[in-house]
């Protein structure tokens, strides 16, 4: 039997030092007072009871002013497992990455959309973003710790999937990536024109897979949904993702886990069909109201290729 962690995600800011042209997060939130300060912390740590993991993300964690200090209280509270979700930049100063290491963090989610500056920067919207997150990736090599990466499909990666993978292979930059399909909400609602359809991005995701099984780096997606990856459905991270997530901002505890499947995601007409109906959550609600359903057939018998 699966058994369910429970991690706490705390968005410690909205604030961000990349201007990222995909950003699914409200842009208003920078204008605001978002970060969370110690003793609201305290108090969800008080809260928050048989806490398996914490996991620090934003907007940019890393521009925290209390980062130190939140990390040394999650550990006070007997919470050894915690990792970083970062764009990476500030990590690139090595003193900045021991001290937090140090600290108490010893997992790292690294957002890394491309394998050169032209792919990476098409999505961060900052001249010295690509080059940062290399010195940040070079660096954590000598930690040994797990590094974790995301990657965004847009319609400036979706050809290099296999290039990006190989080159974070050669480099050992990290354990897994996860090729993610945009959410769109936010700053990304505006660059509707820029997507890739959800078929054509499965689509380069299974060929690359099928070209890349050897490698060493583990691949997985995210937000595309099963009946999309036949023949790799043991990449979609959600088969794996039993996890039970709490977040919460300056504004708000939300219960994600229950969130994603009710508020966040959506089905189609003829899922209920489906063999991964069960673990699928469907996509992001917004891309049927834009797209529709057709993409979407049912799966009826399983087959696993790769």
């Amino acid at each position: 039997m699966q058994v369910s962690n429970k991690i706490l995600d705390l968005k410690l800011t909205y604030r961000c030092n990349n201007n990222c042209k995909y950003c699914c997060q409200d842009r208003k939130l920078r204008a605001v007072e978002s970060d969370l300060t110690i003793d609201k912390i305290v108090n969800i740590l008080d809260c928050e009871k048989d806490i398996d993991k914490v996991v620090l993300t934003g907007g940019e964690a890393t521009l925290s002013n209390d980062l130190m200090k939140i990390i040394e209280l999650i550990k006070t509270k007997g919470i050894n497992n915690i990792q970083l979700q970062s764009n990476a930049r500030k990590l690139k100063d090595k003193d900045f990455l021991d001290k937090i290491i140090v600290a108490g963090i010893n997992a790292f989610g690294i957002s890394l959309h491309g394998c050169t500056e032209t792919m990476h920067e098409s999505f961060t919207g900052t001249i010295g973003s690509f080059n940062d997150v290399i010195c940040a990736l070079n660096n954590l090599k000598k930690y040994n710790l797990p590094v974790a990466l995301n990657c965004v499909i847009t319609k400036h990666n979706v050809e290099f999937l296999g290039e990006i993978v190989r080159f974070v292979g050669e480099q050992k930059y990290a354990t897994s990536i996860q090729f993610a399909f945009i959410h769109i909400t936010g700053k990304a609602e505006a660059e509707i024109d820029d997507f890739v359809k959800l078929s054509v991005a499965a689509a380069c995701i299974r060929n690359m897979i099928k070209t890349h099984k050897d490698t060493e780096v583990k691949i997985y997606t995210e937000a595309i949904p099963f009946c999309l990856m036949e023949g790799c459905e043991k990449n979609v991270s959600e088969l794996r993702n039993h996890d039970h997530v709490i977040t919460y901002d300056f504004r708000e505890r939300r219960d994600f886990s229950k969130s994603i499947s009710e508020k966040f995601k959506l089905k189609g007409p003829s899922c209920h069909m489906c063999l991964f109906n069960s673990m699928c959550d469907g996509t992001w609600t917004e891309y049927p109201r834009l797209y529709g359903f057709d993409e979407f057939v049912p799966v009826t018998s399983f087959r696993s290729e790769y």
